[in-house]
């Protein structure tokens, strides 16, 4: 009897079986260190537009940024929700507070939620902050709280 050339059913099926939990491996390590970037970078991204929708209104009140003595809501400061415009969505849960003072320079926070990232999402979140310019950032609990002083608020 000869024995024909190729593969048969059975060693087809296994080498497709081998290949699929290696690629299903592959695919949880690589999800596992992408997923934390694109969080920091999409949180990163909106805290910018939020900076600059706070210059904005800054330029539009005399230099000074909008006055908030307790924190609310970013999207319901006076003089700073029309410039949040498209970015309204993204800060939902976003805290804002800047003490308004005549004479002294105030501290200007905004918290931004993190309970729903990981601790390496959010601990890249706070150094990205902190390693820019005039700004400082901390994980205070459920919360990024990210501070700027020397600012004026009325």
């Amino acid at each position: 009897m000869e024995r024909q050339k190729g593969f048969t059913l059975i060693e087809l099926l296994i080498a497709i079986v081998v290949i699929a939990v290696l690629g299903a491996a592959v695919y949880a390590i690589y999800n596992n260190r992408v997923r934390p970037a694109m969080e920091s970078n999409a949180i990163m991204t909106t805290f910018q537009s939020v900076i600059a929708a706070l210059d904005d209104a800054r330029a539009a009140n005399n230099n000074a940024y909008p006055a908030s003595g307790s924190s609310q809501p970013l999207t319901s400061v006076a003089g700073l929700a029309p410039f949040i415009g498209s970015s309204a969505n993204d800060v939902v849960g976003w805290t804002y507070r800047c003490p308004s003072s005549t004479t002294n320079l105030s501290t200007m926070t905004i918290q931004i939620p993190a309970q729903n990232l990981s601790s390496d999402t959010a601990n890249r979140v706070v150094r990205r902050i902190s390693s820019m310019p005039v700004w400082n950032a901390t994980l205070s609990g459920n919360y990024i709280v990210a501070t700027r002083n020397g600012v004026v608020c009325r």
